[in-house]
């Protein structure tokens, strides 16, 4: 991300990265994605991390309530595209959670 960013590693890590639990994580305590750009445009789609390639499909998001009050309002390709079979949902709902578990 931070070659595709044009930053170098250190600068990357400072700025977007904590360590946690012996992990170094995308930083959560801002109120958006900081690599959303204008219009919320992805500024890393090419190089999204696990996290992003599966989201919005993962197991506490499934539940049709959270879906609703949670996804639908700010997940805006929700009913755009193509629709996903439940199998495909829950099968990327789990490659998320099998590659946490790792």
């Amino acid at each position: 991300m931070a070659r595709h960013l044009g930053l170098e590693e250190a600068e990357f890590r400072a700025t977007y990265c904590a360590e946690e639990d012996g992990w170094t994580v995308l930083r959560g305590d801002q109120p958006t994605c900081p690599f959303l750009g204008e219009g919320n445009d992805c500024r890393v789609y090419e190089v999204r991390p696990m996290q992003c390639r599966t989201w919005p499909f993962w197991q506490e998001n499934l539940k049709r309530e959270v879906w609703r009050k949670e996804v639908e309002p700010i997940c805006r390709g929700v009913g755009q595209g193509r629709l996903h079979s439940r199998a495909e949902v829950e099968e990327i709902a789990q490659r998320n959670e099998d590659w946490y578990e790792d």
